[in-house]
């Protein structure tokens, strides 16, 4: 599939344009909906495509998709340059993309309601966790871990992208 690929290119510009738009859509749309966006592919075509609102669109789910947009355009930018993958620039893109802080209340299995802030730009102070398909919990890293494993993250990325038998 590798060298049909390479076969095709370099592509013209129309398909190229066609690629990039179809990606960006695609992208958007889905990376937003598995976390709850109620935007349709149709609004996420028609904000990301055209600028233009649905008028059933939630507010919310707008600002979400036309940020995550940025950072996709932010981290395309970023591959295309020789800068070395940092940390910095990961917070940077958590900070586009959350806008700003903001307040999470949740109520616990006993009942109990907690409140806590989630942080734009900085790493996780509290654990968080998902429940699978299974029923079953997963733990994601504690936020105690989260930066020394962040730190290597980066690390081996930019080992990985150094490593000239890759490409």
């Amino acid at each position: 599939i590798y060298k049909e690929w390479l076969s095709l290119l370099p592509l013209n510009e129309k398909k190229q344009a066609q690629l990039t738009r179809k990606f960006t859509v695609e992208y958007n749309y889905n990376s937003n909906h598995i976390e709850g966006n109620t935007l349709t592919y149709g609004q996420t075509e028609l904000l990301l495509l055209f600028g233009k609102v649905d008028s059933d669109a939630k507010m919310h789910d707008l600002e979400e998709m036309k940020a995550h947009n940025v950072c996709l355009k932010m981290i395309q930018e970023e591959a295309l340059s020789d800068r070395p993958l940092t940390e910095t620039f990961i917070r940077e893109l958590h900070q586009v993309l959350l806008r700003e802080d903001y307040n999470v209340h949740k109520t616990l299995p006993d009942g109990n309601v907690t409140t806590y802030t989630i942080h734009a730009g900085c790493y996780k102070t509290r654990p968080n966790s998902v429940r699978t398909v299974t029923g079953e919990l997963f733990e994601y890293a504690s936020p105690e871990e989260t930066p020394a494993l962040m730190t290597d993250l980066v690390s081996w990325y930019n080992d990985i992208i150094k490593d000239s038998s890759l490409s």
